[in-house]
């Protein structure tokens, strides 16, 4: 697995079929506490029933970086689930919290957004707080999601179904500011 950050990145999103292969993750900038995952699962599946766990993934370290996360090896799969591992603490509240925005990146001639970020697909959570939403975990939104229960709580999982089986390559992550974190994606 490889992992690298970057301030901002703008991928177009194609409605050809495609190979998973990479996704990103980022923190939101909307919460008035400091938060984030710093880890997290992450596992495919052709039919949301099914699940191949792609193992442990760092996330991120504060809430405005970019976290891309390459996968070891192409995948076809129709839904992409993250699941958090380790949030960070805030320091003055010492609450969790474990805020997340996601993309999915499959292949073609580079890496191409499944459409994440601009609504497309539909996004759905084991749980979620008032008004952090799953449909809120879109790359670069002002918005999150933060699970319903307590971030320390590792079965707390989104979901990204990307219509169809596609290659998947990668993901990216993206923290909320002030919060961050880390996801793994699996089952």
């Amino acid at each position: 697995k490889k992992s690298s950050s970057k301030k901002s990145s703008s991928k177009k999103s194609s409605s050809k079929k495609h190979v998973a292969k990479k996704s990103e993750t980022e923190k939101s900038s909307t919460m008035k506490s400091d938060g984030w995952c710093e880890s997290f699962s992450l596992a495919l599946s052709r039919d949301g029933e099914n699940w191949h766990d792609c193992g442990l993934f760092n996330g991120n370290r504060d809430g405005k970086s970019v976290v891309f996360n390459e996968m070891d090896q192409l995948q076809f799969a129709r839904y992409v689930r993250f699941t958090m591992k380790k949030c960070n603490v805030d320091k003055p509240s010492k609450k969790i919290w474990g805020n997340l925005r996601v993309e999915v990146y499959v292949t073609g001639s580079h890496w191409l957004a499944t459409g994440v970020q601009n609504g497309a697909l539909n996004i759905k959570a084991s749980g979620s707080c008032k008004d952090y939403s799953p449909s809120n975990a879109r790359l670069y939104s002002k918005e999150c999601w933060c699970p319903a229960n307590d971030s320390s709580d590792e079965t707390q999982w989104i979901e990204v179904d990307l219509k169809s089986a596609q290659p998947v390559v990668g993901v990216a992550t993206q923290g909320h500011t002030p919060h961050w974190g880390r996801f793994e994606i699996g089952a």
